[in-house]
Order: structure tokens, then C-alpha cells, then sequence
């Protein structure tokens, strides 16, 4: 029996080579299971099936039906992407990077879909109890006539479906006002208030 030093030169380079290729596909194997780790723990942190579900409740964009979180890994570190995705004719997935592509209210929009998501899934650290009510600054940022009513919409589901209490602060008029008309007090219990400068209210509150 040889030691390595003793071997043709080309022999003990052919043994490092395999020795090489083994370790190559235990890392290979390792670094899926990771990835795999990875997507799951992801898709269970952020609740991806129930944003989805929001953000098609809303329909912000004509293609890209959904969203979809991937951990990369590049050449320093891994890092978390985030990207919205539609079939094309062929039945192709197709990835698009939201901060791209997407206009200020469809970012808004995918924003405000994954803070619902975790919002409706949190719950007491110290008694695991549900957290039944929702604070929301001013959500409708930039968007359009449509996608306000759809959001009017989803408030509502939410309202009356998961008995959540929504609590939203906004600077624009007419969506207090759609608020009153979708929402009225009698079928609701809403309350809406009226401030007329900084920490003070309005005369006329509604209540």
C-alpha cells in the first residue's frame, strides 16, 4: 500500500478531485435543504397564502397576481426579496421585483397586504390570545377611486367576518366619507371623529 507521496502526482490530484466532488454534493444537498428550510419558515412567518389572499382582494395590477418571498443567496449574504408573479401564455412563472415595476399606490398596496396579514395573526406573547384590534395610519396613500372601495371592502370583511376592530387615522376627506356611507354607525357600531386642529376635536362629532 502507497502513502500519498508516493503516488504518480496525477493519481493523488484524480483522488483530491473525488474527494472534492463528494464534498461539493454534500454542500450542494445541504444548501437546498437550507433553501428549503428557508421558504417554509418564510411562508409561516409572514403568512403568504393569507397576503396573497388580501392583495387579491384588492387586485392592484392587471398581471402580477401574486406575491412570493425568496431568500437569496448571493456572494456576501443572503438576503430577503420579495417579488409579485403572473403565468404567461406558455404557463411560465414570471418574477418581477415590485420596487421596479410598481407604481407608489401598488407598492402601498403590497405593503399594507403583509402588515394585514401579520397584523390578523398576532397575538399575545404572554397569553397567545388573539390581538383583536388593528391601528392603520393613513392607508390609502396615492391610491385610485377603485382600490379605495376595494380596501372599503376588505375593512369590512374583516370587521365582520374575524370581529377584529379596525382603528384608522387619515388626512383625506372623501375617504371619511366613504367610510361613513360603506360603514354606517347602525350596521357597524363605527364611531367617527373629526379633529379640527391638532388635539382638538371638531364641534360636531360623530358617535
Amino acid at each position: 500500500m502507497y502513502e500519498a507521496e508516493d503516488l504518480p502526482e496525477i493519481n493523488v490530484l484524480k483522488k483530491n478531485l473525488k474527494k472534492l466532488g463528494i464534498v461539493s454534493k454534500q454542500l450542494e444537498g445541504e444548501k437546498k435543504n437550507l433553501e428549503i428550510f428557508l421558504e417554509k419558515t418564510i411562508d409561516e412567518f409572514f403568512y403568504t397564502n393569507l397576503i396573497n389572499a388580501i392583495y387579491k382582494k384588492i387586485d392592484p395590477h392587471p398581471d402580477y397576481e401574486s406575491i412570493e418571498f425568496k431568500c437569496e443567496f448571493g456572494e456576501s449574504k443572503p438576503r430577503l426579496q420579495i417579488y409579485t408573479t403572473k403565468i404567461d401564455a406558455k404557463g411560465k412563472k414570471i418574477k418581477s421585483v415590485p420596487a421596479l415595476y410598481f407604481s407608489t399606490a401598488q407598492i402601498n398596496i403590497l405593503s399594507l397586504s403583509i402588515f394585514l396579514a401579520r397584523a390578523l395573526k398576532t397575538k399575545n406573547p404572554d397569553t397567545g390570545e388573539s390581538v383583536d384590534c388593528i391601528f392603520i395610519d393613513d392607508p390609502i396613500q396615492s391610491m385610485d377611486s377603485i382600490n379605495i372601495l376595494s380596501f372599503i371592502d376588505l375593512f369590512r370583511g374583516i370587521i365582520t367576518s374575524l370581529g377584529k376592530q379596525l382603528i384608522l387615522s387619515t388626512h383625506e376627506e372623501n375617504f371619511h366619507l366613504l367610510l361613513q356611507k360603506k360603514m354606517p354607525k347602525e350596521f357597524f357600531k363605527s364611531k367617527f371623529i373629526e379633529f379640527e386642529t391638532f388635539g382638538k376635536l371638531k364641534d360636531e362629532v360623530l358617535v
